[in-house]
């Protein structure tokens, strides 16, 4: 140590001051990023994505359902904030599946908010082993299991939700339907069908005309 050579060696040795990271170089940032010297002249890594493959120069749509400038800007902020953030498809960001040409073997598909994805659909399911994986989707029919029902709104292009456990029956109300624990079961006067739904408490008394429109482009008082 520095204490031990200054007893035994009559003072300390001719040192000089350490470089203290002064250079880029040996420094290691990683992919998309490359090292620059600050202001303070020490080396910091900053976002410097390759572009140099990229084609499309018009808006692109983000697997977090934004729409970006460009390619460009997406990989800045992939860089900067979401390192999983990854160019869904060319265009902005849309609520059909119209248009959307997705890369690939994906397909397109709007989801129950609305808004579309390209995701890479699950062709092969296994077959059902129990009738107690069955599922009725909101389609009114019948699934054998979960995968089938994702396989089937992955080749659909649009969300089939789950209306309840079991096959689907001809109801003409929700006395027939029962639903698990902690779910009570809701009458689509509309498509004449039951579902099952986790029920909040009771909504506050809305004010007059202070109607909304849900995610299924319906009005509700």
């Amino acid at each position: 140590t520095l204490f031990r050579w200054m007893i035994f060696n009559g003072g300390a040795p001719n040192c000089i001051p350490c470089k203290g990271g002064e250079s880029c170089e040996n420094v290691d940032c990683g992919p998309g990023k490359t090292c620059k010297i600050n202001r303070k002249g020490k080396p910091r890594c900053v976002c410097a994505p390759d572009c140099s493959n990229i084609t499309w120069k018009g808006p692109v749509c983000g697997t977090d359902g934004k729409t970006y400038k460009n390619e460009r800007a997406l990989l800045r902020a992939k860089c900067k904030t979401n390192p999983d953030l990854d160019v869904q498809y060319q265009g902005k960001c849309k609520k059909t599946c119209r248009q959307v040409l997705c890369p690939g073997t994906s397909n397109c598909v709007v989801d129950q908010t609305n808004n579309a994805y390209c995701v890479t659909c699950n062709r092969i399911c296994p077959p059902a082993t129990s009738p107690d994986l069955y599922l009725c989707g909101n389609d009114g029919i019948t699934y054998p299991s979960a995968c089938h029902l994702r396989k089937a709104t992955c080749l659909l292009g649009r969300s089939i939700g789950v209306a309840y456990d079991g096959k689907c029956i001809k109801a003409k109300s929700c006395q027939a339907i029962t639903c698990s624990a902690g779910k009570k079961c809701l009458w689509d006067d509309r498509t004449g069908r039951g579902r099952c739904s986790v029920c909040v408490d009771p909504c506050p008394q809305s004010r007059p005309n202070e109607a909304v429109c849900a995610s299924d482009n319906t009005t509700y008082p």
